[in-house]
């Protein structure tokens, strides 16, 4: 995971479908008023231009036309479960945000949908929407959002960097807050696949940034132009995991300039 700036796509079907889905959601009362029609057009478009096409989570890519891709409420619409896991008494949802494209997250399965993690616990963003104080959650559109405090991390809103550690050589990810271990355990970020594919990745990341960096040192315009495209995307966050591909190629630099200074 990784924070991305919350910049609208310059798209007009974006457009048009945003205004479309601010009037709309003026009039909606509960869940049950939501446009199955429009929200489905919304869901396409984030899961196409938001965040670079990859899970907001986990940073695998999905894509509309996958069958692995969701689009997350930040905010669940319907229904709500606390830190506990329990259902909030009494709360139905966060509906009013139903449309609001900063609520609305792409989202791989694994990351989104309820399943059992390797402990056999339940685990999945689905419904789960954890706070630090139970009694500041937002019921009604007039509440104040702002007084929440979520134990999960918002990319839009968060720098998961200040919570989450990656380990390149073992692919791995560990909390360094509360809410960076509330993350990890929720959306199982430390399942089985996703390890693989992560100590994968880096595995490449940490060669690609050494031979750029000799293409550097040696002046070799030619590998260094070819190994920059790989480097730009994951300092950009366009490629998928570039969390721990940031952390390998940070890994990298250090160990050269060690070596430079002996």
């Amino acid at each position: 995971m990784i924070h991305i700036d919350p910049v609208e796509p310059d798209h007009q079907e974006w457009r048009d479908w945003r205004s479309e889905a601010d009037e709309a959601a003026k009039t909606i009362t509960s869940a049950a008023d939501i446009d199955p029609k429009l929200y489905k057009r919304g869901r396409k478009l984030v899961l196409d231009l938001l965040l670079f096409g990859k899970c907001a989570y986990c940073e695998v890519k999905v894509t509309a036309d996958q069958i692995f891709g969701d689009v997350d409420h930040f905010r669940p619409k319907t229904r709500v479960r606390d830190k506990d896991d329990n259902l909030v008494a009494d709360h139905r949802g966060y509906f009013w945000l139903a449309y609001d494209w900063l609520n609305l997250f792409p989202s791989c399965i694994m990351c989104n949908r309820p399943h059992n993690d390797a402990e056999g616990k339940s685990t999945g963003k689905w419904d789960r929407f954890p706070l630090e104080d139970e009694s500041k959650r937002a019921r009604t559109r007039t509440d104040q959002l702002s007084a929440e405090k979520p134990l999960l991390l918002n990319p839009f809103e968060d720098d998961p960097a200040q919570h989450l550690a990656f380990d390149p050589d073992l692919g791995t990810v560990s909390g360094t807050t509360d809410r960076g271990r509330e993350t990890i355990r929720v959306l199982d970020l430390n399942r089985e696949g996703l390890i693989d594919l992560r100590r994968q990745l880096a595995r490449a990341a940490t060669d690609n940034y050494n031979e750029y960096l000799r293409a550097v040192q040696s002046n070799n315009e030619a590998e260094k132009k070819s190994r920059d495209v790989d480097v730009k995307g994951y300092k950009k966050g366009a490629l998928p995991f570039s969390a721990i591909a940031r952390t390998a190629m940070e890994r990298v630099k250090k160990r050269m300039l060690e070596a430079l200074q002996n």
